[in-house]
């Protein structure tokens, strides 16, 4: 419970009203400063909050002018003054959206009578109620809310907020259509506006691209994976642990890493947190790909979490140390990029004997004779892909531009790292195709992750469909025993 100081907001006298409050009414803002919704969010869940917010935003913003409803703006401002700490307290007291909600009912009840009751006497004898609605022309109840309002509290706990307030600056949601497909929408009022004209399959598809979207129209200069950080995007998708699994140590024995370490700079309640996150993200990876959970360490793999800010590469992947490297900078969105990485130096090891990355010779004629049948399946898969990739795709032409862009070599149009973000790409949508989200294993891959023209390419229409096929493929040669 919230609790407040007695009486913090006394009713001024007359003579020196128009001095302290502002002309025209006195305001919501000046009585019940917006709260803090980050700091509330510690401690009550962010779905209570949304419907809170969105029922205090439904309020009257200011007291009703002189004459409304035939009653004098000094009675209206003393009813506003005395009935928006208890509204305040109400609301605050909530502990779910439907609490929230309830406002009219809440408030009625405190008044000692009901809804119906007082929506059949005369204003006057119940102006307090009346006084924090909405409404000159005709009279509109406190608890009253918008369509626009309604959507998003359902959606904003969902796209980030309160940690940001992209989602909320934009207004762009999802929206079940009447075929049964989702769309994306812009709200206005009581009104809907479609806002990209494709429709998507799953609720999960469709909510990713809304974050895409909310995040592009409520900031340009983002990077995708630190918008991830930013929004606190939620995961969807089962509950992969249990509590109290959030330790370094739940990674290494259910994953099979060789260790876990933590930066100088990432504090303890840090490092619970960001093992919480990555167990989650290696659960669904291990399920996308249909695998035991303990083969996701790949017998040996470092993770290194905030041990140095950025490696200056594209990948954050050292073949030889064997690391996956987390900045604390790009924790989250690409982290299946980097496994495949790390896959690929294991099967350069463990099937060439040489450091690298085994895609950068797959298709070495002189190499097959003396490898399994599986093995030299999985090589001419991959040797597929690359004939598929270069030197014709868009995808490849498009990564090669944006590495002569950058002034500097950074390997976008490396032949592992172009597969590295195809596999990510195929991750997230294999992802969505079960309804799921997992923002910190793969994110930021879809046509509407365009942030300041896109941080990174990735495969886009077609050939996003064909190279997810490929990639099928290849994953099936992999999980092969033969």
């Amino acid at each position: 419970m919230i609790l407040f100081p007695p009486d913090p907001f006394p009713i001024p006298p007359a003579s020196t009203r128009n001095t302290l409050w502002h002309s025209g009414g006195i305001l919501l803002e000046d009585l019940w400063p917006e709260p803090p919704w980050k700091v509330l969010a510690r401690t009550k869940r962010a779905e209570a909050l949304a419907a809170i917010a969105m029922v205090r935003a439904g309020l009257g913003q200011r007291s009703k002018p002189d004459d409304t409803f035939g009653i004098p703006a000094i009675e209206w401002e003393e009813a506003f003054v005395r009935t928006v700490p208890k509204v305040r307290d109400i609301l605050m007291d909530s502990l779910s959206a439907h609490e929230a909600f309830d406002l009219n009912q809440r408030l009625a009840g405190a008044m000692r009578t009901t809804v119906a009751e007082i929506r059949s006497a005369n204003i006057e004898r119940y102006l307090d109620f009346w006084s924090v609605g909405r409404g000159l022309v005709r009279p509109i109840s406190p608890g009253s809310i918008t369509l626009h309002q309604k959507e998003l509290a359902r959606w904003l706990p969902r796209m980030g907020w309160p940690w940001n307030d992209l989602a909320l600056h934009a207004s762009v949601v999802p929206a079940q259509l009447s075929s049964g497909a989702w769309g994306i929408v812009r709200l206005f009022g009581n009104q809907f506006q479609s806002v990209v004209p494709e429709t998507f399959p799953t609720e999960a598809h469709a909510l990713a691209v809304a974050i895409s979207l909310a995040g592009k129209l409520g900031s340009r200069n983002v990077d995708i994976a630190e918008t991830v950080e930013a929004k606190e995007v939620k995961r969807e998708g089962p509950v992969q642990r249990s509590i109290g699994t959030s330790t370094p140590a739940y990674l290494v024995q259910t994953f099979g890493f060789k260790d876990v370490q933590f930066g100088p700079a990432v504090t303890k309640r840090g490092q619970i947190a960001c093992s919480g996150h990555l167990a989650d993200a290696f659960a669904d990876l291990a399920d996308v790909l249909g695998m035991p959970r303990h083969w996701i360490g790949l017998g040996g793999l470092y993770l290194a979490v905030g041990v140095r800010g950025t490696s200056g590469t594209a990948d954050d992947f050292d073949a030889r140390a064997n690391v996956i490297h987390l900045p604390m900078s790009r924790l989250a969105g690409s982290i299946a990029a980097k496994w495949w990485l790390a896959l690929e130096a294991r099967l350069a090891r463990s099937i060439l004997k040489r450091p690298g990355f085994i895609s950068s010779c797959a298709d070495s004629p002189s190499l097959f004779d003396s490898l399994t049948p599986r093995i030299q399946r999985v090589l001419s898969q991959m040797s597929f892909i690359k004939e598929y990739l270069i030197p014709h795709s868009t995808y490849y032409l498009e990564s090669r531009r944006r590495n002569q862009l950058s002034g500097r070599d950074v390997g976008l149009d490396r032949v592992e790292q172009l597969l590295a973000r195809a596999f990510q790409a195929y991750v997230q949508d294999e992802l969505l195709q079960r309804d799921r989200l997992s923002p910190w294993l793969a994110f930021g891959t879809l046509s509407h992750d365009e942030f300041n023209d896109g941080p990174l390419p990735y495969p886009r229409d077609a050939e996003r469909s064909n190279l997810n096929q490929l990639f099928g493929t290849l994953l099936k040669a992999l999980a092969r025993n033969d």
